[in-house]
């Protein structure tokens, strides 16, 4: 490498919430959301500086879910649903548009049995089958171009456990 090369300065304020409600035997309800504010200052871009916000960093995020248990026969069922929502993200010290990673919403859900030292569950994950984009990586081409990475589609899955 040829240069000289540092880092910028750069700072995050934020906020997060948390809470959980158990408002009865086996049944919890609990939400969370956060807010950042962050900006890397001075970025080299071109013939100038500028401030962007700083990488990976969403802006809001978002999260609820809900489980609740009871005896069922001679063992314990659950039921488990949850919901996460996270902003838009840049995904580079420039905050180009077209490296933006956007929002997305993703739903999950799990039933649950055990009995003594079994435990069986079933899980459907991105309950809703969206498109969502995990990481965008520019591309060094000359079309500019952005390689985007997704979390999986719709996923069913199932397991069997035994405690010893």
């Amino acid at each position: 490498m040829n240069g000289k090369r540092s880092n910028v300065d750069a700072w995050v304020r934020g906020a997060e919430f948390d809470m959980v409600i158990r408002p009865m035997r086996g049944l919890n309800f609990s939400a969370s959301a956060s807010y950042l504010d962050s900006k890397a200052k001075n970025v080299p871009v071109g013939a100038g500086f500028a401030d962007f916000v700083l990488p990976n960093a969403p802006k809001f995020s978002s999260n609820v879910s809900a489980r609740y248990e009871f005896d069922l026969g001679p063992g314990k069922a659950s039921i488990f649903g949850s919901y996460a929502r996270v902003g838009r993200r840049s995904t580079s010290a420039v905050d180009y548009a077209i490296e933006n990673v956007p929002a997305y919403n993703k739903v999950d859900f799990r039933l649950g049995y055990e009995l003594d030292r079994v435990s069986f569950a079933f899980n459907i994950r991105n309950l809703t089958n969206a498109l969502i984009y995990n990481s965008g990586v520019p591309s060094e081409t000359i079309t500019g171009s952005v390689f985007n990475s997704v979390l999986a589609p719709r996923t069913f899955s199932g397991s069997i456990s035994l405690r010893l």
